[in-house]
């Protein structure tokens, strides 16, 4: 009996731990979600992403981590579209929209010409980098 007792105790203990894991871990991403929520507003369709008066490593950052470039790659390989996505959900005061939008369809050419393969391609638009042609 004491040995039921027992562990009885140590499950219990086990799911407080757990529980208190979890709710340290949805703490913290209720953080980051207020802290990137300026950056972001909800249309009753679309997100739509406004990166005016931040720097182009924040502007990389922001589209990196947003539900636009997760729109945009629904949308894979139809460049048209994909462009058309960023044009209309994008507000920027900057060149920075222009030159992610010149960055996917020179990465498109590129895929076009088969230098990348179609792999390539959807991982170089997942992960924007800076200093990749068109930037």
């Amino acid at each position: 009996m004491q040995l039921i007792i027992f562990l009885v105790e140590v499950i219990a203990v086990y799911a407080f731990l757990e529980y208190d894991s979890l709710s340290s871990k949805i703490n913290k991403f209720k953080i980051l979600t207020e802290s990137n929520s300026s950056y972001f507003t909800d249309d009753y369709i679309e997100q739509t992403l406004n990166i005016n008066s931040i720097t182009d490593a924040q502007k990389v950052i922001q589209w990196n981590n947003s539900s636009l470039k997760n729109d945009v790659l629904s949308n894979f390989p139809n460049l048209q579209i994909m462009s058309q996505t960023i044009k209309e959900n994008m507000i920027d005061n900057s060149d920075f929209k222009d030159r992610l939008i010149a960055h996917i369809e020179y990465l498109h050419g590129e895929y076009i010409l088969e230098n990348i393969t179609m792999e390539e391609y959807k991982e170089k638009i997942e992960t924007v980098d800076p200093a990749l042609p068109a930037f």
